[in-house]
């Protein structure tokens, strides 16, 4: 696995949240290296989504690929160190079929903004809309 000075497999670090979600947090779960350079991969948990009738749901994110320089404009302080990783590797063997394939890439946005582009997918997947914040 590789080695990387600033991000490690179970750290846990705080990061520019979206409003309301001030106790979200991520977890670390995997350091790549590629053509692309260092790709910090990251699970994202307490993240508070509204469903079709503007109801909060509790929501997790097991998996998203960040670039390195990407993720250093979000995340603010590294808050514990060996933390346990949640069930994150379905997601990461998907992408990275995707990625081998050149059909999926890396986030290059801030945290906040990627967990918002999830949100409006997974509302969209529901029949309901954007749910722009």
């Amino acid at each position: 696995m590789p080695k990387d000075s600033q991000y490690h497999v179970g750290d846990v670090w705080r990061y520019k949240t979206r409003e309301g979600e001030e106790e979200s947090r991520l977890t670390v779960v995997q350091v790549d290296v590629s053509k692309l350079g260092t790709i910090v991969h990251i699970a994202v948990d307490k993240l508070n989504w509204k469903n079709c009738e503007g109801g909060i749901v509790q929501e997790q994110i097991p998996h998203m690929p960040f670039a390195k320089d990407a993720l250093e404009k979000s995340a603010t302080i590294r808050i514990a160190s060996g933390h346990p990783l949640p069930a994150w590797e379905e997601g990461y063997e998907e992408w990275r079929r995707g990625f081998v394939s050149g059909h999926a890439g890396i986030y290059t946005i801030t945290i906040s903004q990627a967990v918002s582009l999830a949100e409006r997918t997974w509302r969209t997947g529901l029949g309901c809309g954007s749910g722009e914040r």
